[in-house]
């Protein structure tokens, strides 16, 4: 994959910008190097079956200890022979270890190969030994211990087949075909059945890769991770022969969260195709479709452990129920129903808010972004009604359908077999949640959202569910989309430095015309090659401009901060990928809209997953601007240029407006002015557990200091420290690592300092 780096040169010398350097996106949509999962496929073949049929006969007829397979306990430094499974040609071959670390729950083994080679050396040696044996990052069950105890603790016992107690963790080269030239897919770590039985190791091995795990600069984090899924597995052995996948694969998946290991991005929840799907599906492994399914698997055992805890959730693995009646084994426990609990799961996707009730979502920081994306939206400003539609809603899948902007609602559902649970959003006031059956249902008031999460609560056949919906509105409008560009980005993607990119518009009808939805072509730097994890904020501030007589941007109408609503996503393609911000319920806040303005954004925060600028063809002539520059003008997108000459000329930073038209004036109240001082607001919510919000007003662009301190004086994070515009400005205060206790906010601007304090309450 090709890199550049991108300096944006500045008609100006004195105000030259440098932009870092970010990969082209490529197709097909898997990343240059990715881990194969290949124990499910390997361990379904008739010979692994066969083993595991074998071993559980053996151990349910007291055989296992008349055929121990070591004699003496083996020492440090001595070399042994085990066979190891070659994937490029489907044999076993003997392979030489080396024994280099002997732990009370297993012994930790060394190809020689891999030490001759240097793919294996002390200090990734020592890392890795200490995180099987030892401690586990912050998060996991009990980050006092490793991956080995851990997962033996939650899951299980391994099958111990050759009575030695000790699980033999195997550091080999995978031979997997992979090299540095194609990259493709590489197996990080299997288990086999096989290895229960004579023809095998007659042992419990742990298999571990060490190219390109451990040699090619992949991260020791991925290795892990795969230690805890795959060992999950093994532990499965001892229990189960014949587990549905998906349930097997879940467990595993989550052994990773367990562990404390990073989490999928959850890219499934992003289209109803890809998650109103029955919910046993398991694809094949070649297909795209699996990685959707391992998400799903994964996410719905981490949905388990929200409800059932760790150890009853782990329980499942020792379970000799396969599928659906392991999930009602475990949630028998608490006396809940299976079907409520699969409506509650799909509600916690969409909502992901605990504050309203804990089984709305999830507690780990790494999940709260969450959010299932609609099936679809019918905007109640543009229609007073929806005609009979007939939706298929798979066994244990759900649809989403959303209602914006409604008055006095009424549905109407038929059909056999289904769930639903009607979500109210009123103007200001928290979500109200509520079960309906089918029949018709009106819900007086108004709305800023209904809505219905429709569920087929079997994992049998799918449901056949027709609604109807109608509402009244005070007044409708007429949409019109603004849009400039082609649909397709042009290359390069660049940082954006923390500058403003905005794109002029002009107002269709003055006087008659609010903003509606807002597409931006948003992108963050966690959706490229070695930018921050999937998980990294991506939040962003949304500004509106007024145009200056000469075309150029001018004051500030509207800012707000916002995070990313879409699930994430990697860029894969030049086609361009949006944002949707709905603009309408900030009305009153921007004023009347002028008749020429400019939509922007820029960074918010200070974290370092900075958006990206991307722009798209446009030739009529310039509307694009960054900035601004040190002397407060703003540069036009046609006058910039990149280190290597590349003009940003005949391009446009590609944002898409939806006006509303209404067919009578719209008066909106002036906008706020602004601050004549600098400004913090009190915290927001104070006390608080975790996430507090904070709001400073700044009356002229200049340098600004949010700093946080203990009562000890003792500096605790820097939240700010850079120039900001003029304008409102709202940063999110994360504490979830602190103590409880006071903490000092202190605001630093125009030479001034004012303090806010903080109660922090775990």
């Amino acid at each position: 994959m090709k890199r550049y780096l991108f300096l944006l040169l500045w008609p100006m010398a004195a105000a030259a910008q440098t932009l870092h350097p970010l990969p082209e996106p490529t197709a097909p949509p898997s990343p240059k190097s990715y881990v194969l999962h290949v124990t499910d496929w390997l361990n379904q073949q008739p010979e692994a079956l066969q083993a595991l049929a074998d071993f559980h006969r053996r151990k349910a007829l007291g055989l296992l200890s008349a055929t121990p397979t070591i004699q003496a306990p083996p020492n440090i430094g001595d070399r042994q022979n085990f066979k190891v499974r070659n994937f490029t040609n489907g044999t076993l071959e003997n392979r030489l270890f080396e024994l280099r670390a002997i732990e009370a729950r297993f012994y930790l083994w060394v190809e020689v190969a891999s030490l001759d080679s240097g793919y294996v050396d002390n200090v990734k040696l020592e890392a890795l030994r200490r995180a099987l044996a030892e401690a586990t990052p912050s998060g996991s069950y009990n980050p006092n211990q490793g991956i080995i105890a851990n997962n033996e603790e939650v899951f299980g016992s391994p099958p111990n087949v050759d009575k030695d107690g000790k699980t033999d963790v195997l550091l080999v080269d995978i031979r997997d075909g992979w090299n540095p030239e194609s990259g493709g897919g590489f197996i990080a770590g299997f288990v086999y059945s096989g290895d229960l039985v004579p023809f095998g190791n007659n042992r419990d091995v742990l298999y571990l890769d060490t190219y390109p795990s451990l040699s090619q600069g992949f991260p020791l984090e991925q290795l892990l991770a795969t230690a805890a899924h795959e060992y999950q597995h093994l532990i499965h052995f001892n229990y189960d022969q014949q587990e549905l996948t998906f349930v097997n694969e879940g467990l595993s998946e989550w052994a990773e969260i367990l562990n404390g290991y990073s989490r999928r991005p959850m890219r499934y929840l992003s289209d109803v195709k890809r998650y109103n799907v029955e919910l046993f599906r398991w694809s094949e492994n070649q297909s795209l479709a699996v990685l959707d399914d391992y998400e799903r698997a994964g996410l719905f055992t981490t949905y388990l452990e929200e409800r059932l805890g760790a150890l009853a959730t782990g329980a499942i693995t020792r379970d000799l129920a396969s599928g659906l009646p392991g999930y009602r084994n475990a949630l028998n426990s608490i006396s809940l129903d299976f079907s409520d609990f699969l409506v509650d799961f799909h509600t916690a996707n969409f909502l992901n808010d605990p504050s309203l009730n804990p089984a709305y979502g999830y507690s780990r920081t790494a999940f709260q972004d969450l959010r299932a994306a609609p099936a679809v939206v019918y905007d109640g400003r543009i229609a007073t009604q929806t005609p009979d539609t007939t939706i298929t809603v798979q066994g244990g899948g759900v649809q989403y359908l959303v209602w914006t902007y409604v008055k006095d609602f009424t549905v109407t559902l038929s059909g056999t077999n289904f769930a639903v649970r009607a979500v109210r959003y009123p103007p200001n006031s928290a979500p109200v949640v509520e079960s309906l059956s089918g029949g018709s249902f009106t819900f007086s008031g108004v709305y800023n959202r209904v809505v219905l999460i429709v569920v087929c609560p079997t994992t049998g056949t799918p449901s056949q569910i027709t609604y109807r919906a109608s509402w009244s509105a005070d007044r409708t409008f007429t949409p019109q989309l603004a849009q400039y560009d082609n649909g397709q980005a042009q290359t390069p993607f660049a940082l954006s430095g923390g500058l403003e990119l905005l794109t002029r518009f002009e107002n269709p009808r003055p006087g008659y015309t609010l903003l509606g939805r807002v597409r931006l072509p948003l992108y963050f730097y966690s959706q490229f090659q070695n930018g921050p994890p999937s998980t990294a904020p991506r939040d962003f501030t949304l500004t509106v401009r007024a145009a200056q007589p000469d075309g150029t941007p001018g004051n500030l109408l509207f800012e707000q901060t916002f995070n990313d609503p879409r699930p994430y996503q990697p860029v894969t393609s030049l086609t361009l990928a949006f944002a949707e911000i709905d603009l309408f319920p900030y009305a009153n806040q921007m004023g009347n809209l002028p008749n020429t303005f400019f939509i922007g954004y820029r960074d918010a925060g200070s974290d370092t997953n900075q958006v990206v600028l991307v722009t798209a063809a446009y030739t009529v002539e310039n509307r694009s601007f960054i900035g601004p520059r040190r002397d407060g003008s703003w540069l036009p997108l046609w006058e910039t240029r990149l280190s290597d000459n590349t003009r940003l000329n005949n391009r446009i930073i590609p944002i898409r407006v939806e006006f509303l038209i209404s067919d009578w004036p719209v008066l909106a109240e002036e906008p706020p002015t602004l601050a004549t001082a600098p400004r913090l607001e009190a915290p927001y919510p104070n006390p608080f557990r975790h996430e507090a919000v904070l709001r400073y007003h700044l009356p002229k662009t200049g340098p600004v200091r949010l700093s946080v301190y203990d009562l000890l004086g003792r500096q605790v994070a820097v939240l700010v420290d850079e120039p900001r515009l003029a304008g409102t400005h709202v940063v999110r205060l994360n504490a979830e690592r602190w103590a409880s206790g006071v903490y000092l906010c202190v605001f630093e601007a125009e030479g001034q300092r004012y303090i806010q304090r903080l109660y922090v309450v775990h």
